[in-house]
């Protein structure tokens, strides 16, 4: 019997260093797309919940266990998630203040306003695996949240735009997230980030970004980029997304580079990034145009102009989804000089061409119907 326990054993431990030494950590081409196309498809979800969130939260009757069902339900409504990939640590308040915090029948509460509210989750997807953290304020932030939040923000920016020479290792890199945090006297106790595999665990090693980080980062590793602040009893901050590591090339560098997978690079070919970029562009071209219209009166003032500017982007906006309703520069001009002479204040004035937009109809006194 305790041979046969030593020989299991051993076999355990030989096929797990052989896993290690065939590289598993690193993820191939096909796992690495596969990977982009699960985010693709779970961030639709996520954001889906968010603006849920963003309408329902402030009426006080979301519990922490209503929120994670909600997301949990945005996932499966794409019909390709297998299972989450972890038990979602849903936390309000003091609750979001526990790293690794989960919800149950007994601790479950109401989400209140003016306090943060955090929640860490991801999916299983036939064609790969993802963790999410999103930290959002019901309510008005106190000064000290907003400034935690911003060193958290900084942290995961400078982690997720930084290039290194091969042979870097978390550890390395782990200071990044933290030195806006340092600056503060702040820090916080978990690791900044983790590997995470392909369909597989969604903590997946040997590669980390942490204080005892030391694997060599390489191409092909997912990890998280996840750094956070605590105060106990109170509220939590944690900002994460998932990143790759790719080559990267810089001009005139004398060593070989790495860096991390930037979102925007990667997802820039998904039919609907490319149509916003083709927009964006629009825009501005829209703007430059709009500031040559013959006319325009020399003492216009600021508020104004920006007036203006916002009507341009709702025509633009509205213009993706249809033209019933477009304008021509000249009716926009008419819009916002109607706008000022009526003294219209600005957001209102938006809310209601926004509304009028949505059900095919000008806002009464401001645009004629076409």
């Amino acid at each position: 019997m305790v041979l046969d326990v030593a020989i299991t054993v051993i076999v355990v431990v030989i096929v797990f260093l052989g896993v290690q030494e065939l590289g598993l950590d690193v993820e191939d081409p096909v796992e690495v797309e596969g990977a982009r196309k699960a985010h693709i498809r779970d961030g639709a979800a996520v954001s889906k919940f968010l603006a849920w969130m963003a309408r329902e939260a402030p009426n006080g009757h979301l519990s922490e266990i209503d929120v994670a069902e909600m997301l949990e339900g945005c996932r499966r409504e794409n019909g390709a998630l297998t299972d989450l990939s972890f038990d979602s640590i849903s936390g309000a308040g003091e609750h979001a203040a526990l790293p690794h915090y989960r919800v149950t029948r007994s601790s479950n509460r109401t989400i209140n306003k003016n306090e943060i509210y955090l929640i860490d989750s991801g999916g299983q997807y036939p064609d790969g695996t993802t963790d999410i953290t999103r930290t959002m304020i019901v309510g008005t932030p106190t000064a000290e949240m907003k400034d935690r939040f911003t060193r958290v923000l900084k942290g995961h920016i400078s982690l997720a735009t930084v290039r290194f020479p091969e042979g870097t290792t978390g550890a390395h890199l782990d200071t990044l997230a933290r030195r806006p945090l340092w600056d503060a006297g702040c820090d916080y106790d978990h690791g900044t980030g983790h590997g995470v595999g392909a369909y597989l665990s969604v903590h997946e090693g040997p590669q980390r970004i942490a204080k005892t980080g030391t694997v060599a980062l390489e191409p092909g590793m997912i990890i998280s980029n996840e750094p956070g602040y605590y105060k106990a009893g109170d509220f939590g901050i944690r900002i994460e997304n998932l990143v790759c590591v790719e080559p990267r090339k810089v001009k005139g560098a004398e060593r070989d580079m790495l860096g991390r997978l930037a979102a925007d690079k990667k997802l820039a070919v998904h039919p609907g990034v490319a149509r916003l970029q083709h927009r964006i562009r629009d825009l501005k071209r829209e703007m430059l145009t709009f500031l040559d219209i013959p006319g325009l009166p020399a003492d216009n003032n600021q508020a104004e102009r920006d007036l203006r500017y916002a009507v341009i982007l709702r025509k633009l906006s509205f213009q993706t989804r249809s033209d019933r309703g477009s304008r021509t520069m000249a009716d926009m001009l008419t819009v916002s000089q109607t706008a000022r002479k009526q003294d219209v204040p600005l957001a209102p004035f938006l809310a209601s061409l926004d509304d009028a937009r949505c059900r095919g109809r000008a806002p009464p006194g401001l645009l004629g119907t076409r």
